[in-house]
């Protein structure tokens, strides 16, 4: 199933138990199984990936997307491969 088809309150309950200390499954959408890189957190997105940086403008206009993570930055790399 999607992620973004997925409950406010199981959504939740995935951030209580990261709270609590136990370890859940990864999601895909949960910005603390899938932090953001360094470089990333430190420097203007534009600087360090454009092509994610046009890709992120793009979607978040698109379909209303509000924040993107390290699954995110590392699915649209394998895309953008497969494309080459």
């Amino acid at each position: 199933m999607p992620f973004y088809l997925i409950t406010t309150e199981e959504i939740s309950q995935h951030f209580r138990l990261h709270r609590g200390g136990r370890l859940t499954p990864t999601r895909r959408y949960c910005s603390i199984c899938h932090p953001l890189p360094r470089n990333y957190r430190e420097n203007l997105l534009i600087e360090v990936n454009p092509p994610f940086s046009r890709f992120w403008t793009w979607i978040a206009t698109r379909y209303t997307a509000h924040r993107f993570n390290n699954f995110s930055i590392q699915t649209f790399e394998i895309l953008a491969d497969s494309l080459q």
